[in-house]
């Protein structure tokens, strides 16, 4: 099985990857991984060279391997949730079960 760290080196090419590539991967733009740059708030470390801002591929590799997976929502309406089934509904209305 490829690890995604294989996989990003096969896609770039490259140990130190752009944030424009950082970007493409988590689908952000450029200027937000900018952003939280300058706040620093992102989640994985950057290496700069002069005024470049670089971020290791195996760091960015471990962040994406730690994402929880997306639940995709269904389009419409929520269903109703089923009512609770009793043997005998005739039981309940006598009270010889209860309602918790």
């Amino acid at each position: 099985m490829i690890t995604t760290k294989e996989l990003l080196y096969s896609k770039y090419k490259c140990i130190l990857l752009k944030f424009g590539d950082c970007s493409k991967e988590i689908n952000v733009t450029e200027r937000y991984i900018y952003n939280l740059h300058s706040e620093k708030k992102l989640p994985f470390p950057v290496v700069k060279y002069g005024k470049l801002c670089r971020v290791h591929i195996e760091d960015f590799a471990n962040f994406l391997d730690g994402l929880r997976p997306v639940i995709e929502k269904r389009r419409g309406r929520p269903r109703k949730i089923a009512p609770i089934q009793y043997q005998n509904n005739q039981q309940l209305h006598k009270g010889e079960i209860s309602d918790d």
